[in-house]
């Protein structure tokens, strides 16, 4: 009788343990959530709604029941909770909301769910929360001059490609790869593929469709070209079967055209073996070699369809193969051939302008509705694709024919897509090179980012014995492997016109310049107006030695984040100079502050952030301002370890830290959760602009990034459409002291 009292009583006190305990009013179960550290659980019910009650009856049970004692349970009916609903647009019942232990909402629960997928949610947000409300700092962070990798990580050296213990390995397999797909007579081919074809006498005949040999030559001699010296025996082999493949018209195919087949593809093969001879000609100037080029210029010019401007498959396509009759002008063509020109008047070779002209008239007709190009000028009502656009800019902005304002909006809806391999579409490789082409003729910057942003995609694609295979199987492993080490490459300048790129000057130094007032007596900020701008002086200062190389790599990163206030002010503000102190040199002054005491909870509540501002308790501000004060940073501080300042990412970061730091900007995205509040460089990642009256969406701030701005420097012009760019400011003097 004893032992049933004890075991009814023990089954009582688990019921009772096992029971959900409600809150019913958001105030009071954020305040029980600050005190138990736990996040809040928000379940808002509607009556009547037979979802609801199927989710009332899954928190009773098993999977759901154990994980509720994580969180603090509140209890909400929907028509009483009415702003909440609005505010989250929770338009499913039952929803439900988690907040995180001081109350920033984490994650939404939207509508009916069954049991094992709601715990799932609730446990992965209870993990979350977890992570940051009692972060670990990694055991292994990454040495600085590493780049963080879709693989293993692998280790990048300052002077990569060159003496990278990635990079160099890497390109000689590739290189050692290509040397022995090579032909004795210096070309390289792909295995044929067969198709019957119908001639005009109505004979069914077997003809060989994938005779791109002179693509692949021209495409592999580039790649040795950009390796430099050390193959220069099998570039010269290639660049020999090239001229011999010349025509008396100019054309550039195999055994004379004799087969049409073999002239299918002339003005894709022709233009790129004119830029692999232009830049071999380059390389070595040779009488013989001039006169084949001056033959190439002439037929490209004579080849092109005056009205229209643009180029086709091949000279008399259209008598050969009747299915291609109808839309045989294209944007990919006439985009090859267009670059062609470039690389043939970069190395001396007259050519008419007006080539170039109608060649540019033509490719603006193929923009899509969405600021990429399309294929062909009937395609202008659909969207547009990220390799055609990389080609088409490419040939564009090198001819000189358009201004470069003209191309912008298809630049900027193009960066943000280009990062991903599989992106491009059909004929990856091919786009893949004019991306890199393209990327590497604008400024240090953008040709570093692209450098950056692919090198480690395509190193971790690479085969065992050097080589890369083709996904979509158009240009064959020779052509891939060609076009990644090329473009790897690039940044080695061996290429003399495809690896040429602006020279942005050093700014000119200002001395003793009168700096504005700041905006409270804590702050740091040195600020002076000159040339019609407002220029910044910073101090770096490090709490440890730093190397050569960490140096160099700060630089680049100070360079990159003066590129992006630049384009964030649209040209109305940029770093004038930056003065690097290593072992805390003139610490109690510096504007940014690389430390360990990063990792300090007092100083930096979230130690998984890239980057901080302290912010100041003055709020005292040069203008008066309506409604909530502002508070500026003292001083901006980031990890020693971690931070890879070649990379753009974390270049947007100094960015990002330097609005917060110069203008009281504040973050306009949800710090636990990652939405997106307002679209400007303070709300994402993807943007490079502030936010003006018209495009704030961030209700938590009243006012705009740009007002703040103006407030702080009164002599900023806040614009009506910002300048997405492209922007390349003077460089920043950055100088190192002992």
């Amino acid at each position: 009788m004893r032992g049933f009292l004890v075991l009814l009583l023990f089954t009582a006190v688990a019921g009772a343990a096992d029971k959900i305990e409600w809150h019913y009013t958001l105030p009071e179960a954020k305040k029980a959530a600050r005190n138990a550290r736990k996040p809040v659980l928000a379940v808002v019910f509607e009556k009547g709604n037979r979802d609801s009650a199927r989710l009332e009856k899954y928190l009773g049970k098993s999977p759901v029941l154990p994980i509720l004692k994580h969180y603090i349970c509140l209890r909400l009916e929907r028509s009483e909770n009415v702003a909440l609903v609005a505010k989250y647009n929770l338009k499913y019942s039952p929803s439900s909301v988690i907040y995180s232990a001081v109350g920033t909402p984490m994650k939404l629960i939207l509508g009916p769910t069954s049991a094992a997928k709601y715990a799932a949610q609730l446990k992965q947000a209870v993990e979350k929360h977890d992570q940051l409300w009692n972060p670990k700092r990694p055991k292994n962070l990454p040495k600085p001059g590493e780049a963080r990798a879709d693989g293993p990580d692998l280790i990048h050296s300052g002077l990569c490609p060159r003496g990278c213990p990635s990079c160099g390995p890497a390109l000689t397999r590739a290189l050692r790869w290509l040397v022995r797909k090579q032909n004795r007579n210096g070309s390289w081919a792909k295995p044929k593929g067969e198709r019957v074809l119908r001639t005009a006498e109505g004979k069914q005949v077997t003809r060989s469709i994938d005779r791109i040999d002179i693509a692949l030559t021209a495409v592999s001699g580039l790649a040795l070209l950009a390796e430099g010296k050390s193959f220069a025996t099998e570039a010269r082999k290639a660049k020999h079967f090239l001229m011999d493949a010349v025509r008396e018209d100019g054309v550039v195919c195999l055994d004379g055209g004799k087969d049409p087949i073999d002239v299918v593809y002339a003005h894709f093969e022709t233009p790129l073996a004119a830029m692999f001879l232009a830049e071999a000609y380059v390389h070595a100037p040779n009488p013989e070699l001039k006169a084949k080029l001056k033959r190439i210029a002439a037929y490209l010019t004579k080849a092109q369809e005056k009205t229209s401007g643009a180029w086709g498959y091949a000279p008399d396509f259209r008598d050969h193969i009747s299915a291609a009759r109808q839309g045989w002008r294209l944007l990919a063509t006439t985009q090859c051939c267009l670059a062609a020109i470039n690389h043939l008047r970069a190395a001396g070779i007259p050519v008419d302008p007006e080539v170039a002209k109608r060649a540019a008239r033509y490719l603006l007709t193929c923009r899509g509705k969405d600021g990429l190009f399309v294929y062909r000028p009937a395609d202008a009502g659909r969207n547009g694709h990220p390799g055609t656009t990389a080609a088409a800019l490419h040939a564009l902005l090198r001819s000189g024919a358009v201004p470069a304002a003209k191309v912008v909006a298809s630049w900027n809806a193009y960066r943000p897509r280009y990062r991903d391999l599989h992106t491009f579409g059909e004929h990856e490789s091919y786009f893949l090179l004019f991306t890199g082409l393209l990327m590497h003729g604008q400024s240090p910057g953008a040709a570093h980012e692209f450098h950056v942003g692919f090198r480690n995609r395509l190193l971790h694609a690479q085969k065992t014995d050097g080589h890369w295979d083709d996904d979509d199987t158009k240009g064959g492993s020779v052509f891939a492997t060609a076009v990644a080490t090329t473009v790897l490459q690039l940044p080695l300048g061996n290429l003399r016109i495809a690896s040429q790129r602006p020279v942005v000057p050093t700014v000119r130094e200002v001395v003793k310049p009168y700096y504005v007032g700041v905006p409270h007596r804590s702050c740091r900020v040195k600020a002076f107006r000159h040339a019609g701008r407002y220029w910044v002086d910073l101090a770096v200062s490090l709490d440890r030695p730093a190397d050569l190389s960490y140096l160099r790599a700060l630089k680049l990163g100070l360079e990159g984040a003066s590129r992006e206030l630049f384009d964030v002010t649209d040209g109305q503000m940029s770093i004038h100079r930056v003065d690097v102190y290593p072992n805390k040199g003139r610490w109690d002054a510096a504007d940014i502050l690389i430390s360990k005491e990063f990792y300090d909870e007092e100083k930096n509540p979230h130690p998984f952030a890239h980057g901080i501002t302290r912010l100041s308790q003055i709020t005292h501000l040069r203008g008066p301002i309506k409604g909530k004060t502002l508070r500026f940073g003292q001083w901006i501080m980031f990890p020693p370890e971690g931070i890879h300042w070649a990379d753009p990412r974390y270049q947007h970061v100094l960015a990002h830290e330097l609005c917060h730091y110069l203008f009281g900007a504040p973050d306009e995205y949800g710090r636990n959760n990652g939405q997106t509040y307002c679209p400007c460089i303070q709300g994402s990642k993807g943007f490079t602009e502030l936010c003006t009256k018209a495009t704030h969406t961030d209700d938590r701030h009243k006012h705009d990034c740009w007002k703040l701005a103006k407030l702080t420097f009164p002599l900023l012009k806040v614009p009506d459409n910002p300048d997405p760019g492209p922007w390349t400011p003077p460089l920043p003097i950055v100088r190192f002291h002992r």
